[in-house]
């Protein structure tokens, strides 16, 4: 900024253009000066101080319509956001943290406490595809090693009621893989934590509901509401695996199914304006955990609760499908 500026001053006879970008720029470097001042005071208080009054600023010149030129500092790991509702989403987030003073902790900190650690992890660099994939690796493999070694076709021939065969089987499938995630967040969580310090989790993650108002969820309600989606998820796939495996014994096509419907779910297919009007019934809607969390989807979804009940449903009717498929077996 300091080379603009100097480079916008030489120019002795400035149209009106160039006057006001040189007015502007002068604007921002005293506040991104004081921002840089109040970090080298080392004092949260006036830290936050600076940085909500550059927030404010950027938020006024955003709803004048001069958004184009306002300097953003880019987050690794974050999208950067430059439409009117990040400005105010900017606003809250640093009023928030001087009311409660505290300190921000970008998603890029490598010495983050536990909690902000934990919660960026699955929100801003695991990509939830990745995770879903995984856990479909484990399924699949569950279901096709019971097929081959003879478990499951010997189940389908036993003169008992087909639910409880096929939930026993889904009951053990869903021990395993949840339960080494779980381990897996939970070391992470204490190594990070003796390292760096674990934290609080009345830390503000910001987000709107209806893309102008602004809210905010906390490090521990976030991360809960993520996993929850992620069990419901976890156990959609789970039954869908099982209904697959029950026409297939192929490791390959079991994963090729189920790691289909996955890539279903993906940004590029649901922001299809094709599928606009019945996103919010389709399960793999809700496949990306962190934007559902946060409403930042650029699909229609519905709420939460009634996202949670679609996912729901079509287990239930995956399952009723699953059953049906395992007592014709049995009657043939």
């Amino acid at each position: 900024m300091q080379d603009e500026i100097k480079k916008l001053q030489q120019d002795k006879h400035p149209d009106l253009s160039t006057k006001a970008i040189l007015e502007q720029d002068q604007e921002q470097y005293e506040y991104l000066s004081a921002i840089i001042m109040a970090y080298l005071g080392r004092k949260p208080t006036e830290v936050n101080q600076a940085l909500l009054a550059y927030a404010k600023y950027n938020l006024k010149e955003t709803q004048q319509g001069r958004s184009s030129t306002i300097r953003l500092v880019d987050s690794p790991g974050k999208q950067t956001d430059y439409s009117l509702l990040g400005r105010k989403k900017d606003v809250f987030f640093y009023q928030y943290l001087l009311k409660h003073q505290l300190t921000e902790i970008p998603a890029s900190q490598e010495n983050a406490p536990a909690t902000n650690y934990l919660t960026y992890a699955f929100f801003y660099r695991l990509t939830p595809i990745l995770i879903l994939f995984v856990f479909a690796i484990q399924l699949a493999q569950i279901f096709t090693v019971a097929q081959q070694e003879g478990t499951l076709d010997f189940l389908n021939t036993v003169p008992t009621n087909p639910l409880r065969t096929i939930t026993s089987k889904l009951g053990t499938s869903l021990l395993i893989p949840p339960a080494l995630l779980l381990i897996a967040a939970l070391t992470c969580f204490v190594i990070v934590g003796v390292k760096y310090g674990f934290g609080t989790w009345h830390y503000p993650l910001v987000y709107s509901l209806d893309g102008q108002h602004v809210q905010s969820l906390m490090l521990g309600y976030a991360l809960g509401l993520y996993l929850a989606f992620l069990l419901l998820v976890v156990i959609f796939l789970a039954v869908l695996t099982a209904l697959v495996s029950l026409f297939s014994h192929h490791f390959s096509i079991v994963l090729t199914v189920v790691g289909g419907v996955i890539l279903l779910g993906s940004p590029a297919v649901l922001s299809n304006h094709l599928l606009s009007k019945i996103t919010t019934l389709l399960p793999i809607a809700y496949f990306d955990l962190p934007n559902v969390v946060l409403h930042q989807t650029t699909w229609p979804i519905a709420s939460l609760p009634v996202g949670a009940v679609v996912l729901i449903a079509w287990t239930a009717i995956l399952y009723g499908i699953a059953a049906v498929v395992v007592w014709r077996k049995q009657m043939l």
